[in-house]
């Protein structure tokens, strides 16, 4: 019975592996198909076709990323690609490696290609992912020349009005910079005119401008924060900052331009130096985002996230927050007005435990905590006088929600 299934295994995966398209289109939509029963058959033909014939089988998933093939079977294609080539747990790349030399080139160029027309984002995305995790593994050794060629050449070419294919092309140097900094660190002198040009272009889509910024702060994190390379990217933080307030400028790109701030303060975490020399700006401009009710709140959350982050530097870059007194008053008031967000539900009268939330919003439970980070790492000296005149000031204010918020932040 085992062997009469193997064989019949065998027979299904030729059919899928051969000239005739409807088989493989089946197994491609036995891999969409939300079925438990087709999802586990889907799985155990992949894992076959992987082991047994990962030449014909990465051949024909590339094949068909083809505009000539439905758009749905195309992205479950570059899905299962991706899959194939990198994702490998007990061996890095372990089916890239089995594959052929000729096969490998042709996966290569085909992925560029495609690269450089495709017209789905969702494909685009697929093959960003799937061609940085190769790269990572094989420039190192030199194994794939032509990329870095193809990537300048995408960013570079005033012809290529594609702003998705600049998108992927930053989303790919990005992505390196994480995997194999060193290896690509002399791309910078190549790179940052294309990073200055391309922040500096509010004509571009924002997500192009947006994955510029997430390539160029990789690049600051794996460069030595003493070293030459280091200086190139000073000129650079204008044009993110420009990027972050156009974003969030436009009501339908709040979104977007939050993802800014998530990279502003990984950078924050790992790299704080490098705001040193435009620190009054920085500071200036994410306090503003931070106080403007007129944004999300998610988004002003995380502005006030990059300021504490920033604060809490203090062993990497001493006194550096200590020396700006004005941000460290408008930031306690800032956090104070932030606990105002509270109501007065008729629950809190028959509350049994003192820490009870009741009342309380995102607002307030976001800000409870930076209040405690802000006090501890800025210390008492620094903080004290600051506090204690403006906690004077509003627990003798008619307000109860005044009076509230300078006993917690007393406490």
């Amino acid at each position: 019975m085992d062997s009469e299934l193997t064989q019949l295994q065998k027979d299904q995966m030729e059919a899928i592996l051969g000239p005739d398209s409807e088989p493989f289109e089946t197994f491609i939509s036995d891999h969409i198909e939300s079925s438990e029963e087709k999802d586990s058959e889907a799985k155990s033909m992949f894992e076959m076709m992987k082991q047994k014939d990962p030449d014909s089988f990465a051949l024909k998933l590339a094949e068909f990323l083809g505009p000539s093939h439905d758009l749905y079977y195309r992205e479950e294609c570059a899905v299962l690609l991706n899959k194939l080539l990198t994702d490998d747990d007990d061996d890095d790349l372990c089916t890239w490696r089995n594959l052929s030399l000729s096969t490998r080139s042709t996966i290569k160029y085909i992925m560029l290609n495609r690269m450089s027309l495709e017209e789905s984002e969702f494909i685009m995305l697929e093959l960003s992912n799937t061609v940085s995790k190769l790269a990572a593994s094989l420039l190192p050794n030199n194994k794939w020349p032509e990329l870095f060629p193809f990537l300048y050449q995408c960013l570079t070419d005033d012809s290529t009005s594609n702003n998705y294919l600049k998108f992927c092309s930053f989303l790919v140097f990005g992505m390196l910079a994480d995997d194999i900094g060193e290896t690509i660190v002399p791309c910078i002198k190549n790179l940052h005119p294309l990073f200055l040009n391309t922040l500096n272009d509010d004509t571009l889509f924002l997500n192009v401008r947006i994955a510029a910024t997430r390539a160029a702060i990789s690049f600051i994190q794996c460069v030595p924060a003493n070293s030459n390379e280091n200086e190139w990217f000073q000129d650079l933080l204008p044009g993110m900052m420009r990027t972050l307030t156009d974003g969030l400028s436009i009501g339908d790109q709040e979104d977007l331009a939050r993802y800014v701030l998530y990279f502003f303060i990984e950078l924050a975490k790992n790299e704080p130096r490098f705001f040193r020399r435009q620190l009054v700006v920085v500071v200036g401009s994410v306090s503003d985002i931070a106080e403007d009710e007129k944004l999300q709140e998610r988004t002003r959350h995380l502005a006030v996230e990059f300021l504490i982050t920033l604060v809490e530097a203090r062993e990497r870059t001493p006194g550096m927050m200590k020396k700006l007194p004005l941000f460290i008053s408008r930031c306690f008031t800032m956090l104070l007005n932030l606990l105002l967000d509270i109501k007065d539900d008729p629950a809190w009268h028959n509350a049994k435990d003192v820490d009870d939330d009741t009342g309380t919003t995102s607002n307030y439970h976001v800000v409870k905590k930076c209040l405690e980070r802000f006090s501890i790492a800025l210390g008492g000296k620094s903080i004290s006088y600051i506090a204690i005149e403006q906690l004077c000031a509003y627990a003798a204010a008619p307000d109860w929600k005044k009076r509230h918020a300078a006993l917690f932040a007393l406490a």
